[in-house]
């Protein structure tokens, strides 16, 4: 079989050079640099929307493991809310407030960006029953001051989220 064509070898016609001429780089460098420019803001507010998903789906789980807890020990369980976080607490004292006493179960902080914008419950806290009912109300959840996501927790203790 003979080879028309060997990479580097003289052909009649002077020896090729490998690689990449200039021309070629730069233009391949430019396409990527546009493509990258219109995915970012893209990838952005995915990332931004990630964040908050994620802040409300580990706020479920926590306000699913509070009522869990209010039904295994037969004691109330509190979940206190603030702008930038929560904490879940077993009323030990049984004074239906979130104290030093009181034993702490979680205590987290949303992720950057995230934040409370606005909350039904009374005082800014869940009281969690262990009947299993619950003091209801909804939490907002989101980026800015226009909420994004709403968490309802219903007097019968089942939570839910939802678009404002």
């Amino acid at each position: 079989m003979r080879t028309l064509f060997k990479h580097g070898a003289n052909t009649g016609k002077g020896f090729r050079d490998s690689g990449f001429t200039l021309l070629e780089l730069m233009t391949a460098v430019t396409v990527i640099s546009i493509m990258t420019a219109i995915a970012m803001p893209n990838f952005l507010a995915w990332q931004r929307s990630a964040r908050l998903r994620s802040a409300v789906r580990g706020l479920v789980t926590d306000l699913s493991l509070a009522r869990s807890r209010a039904i295994n020990t037969g004691l109330d369980v509190i979940g206190s809310f603030s702008k930038t976080g929560y904490r879940i607490t077993v009323d030990t004292n049984g004074n239906n407030k979130a104290d030093a006493a009181d034993k702490p179960l979680r205590d987290k902080s949303y992720p950057a960006g995230v934040s409370m914008t606005a909350t039904t419950f009374s005082k800014a806290a869940a009281l969690f029953h262990p009947s299993g009912s619950v003091n209801g109300g909804t939490l907002y959840l989101g980026k800015s001051a226009a909420p994004a996501i709403k968490v309802v927790v219903n007097f019968a203790g089942r939570i839910r989220t939802a678009k404002p």
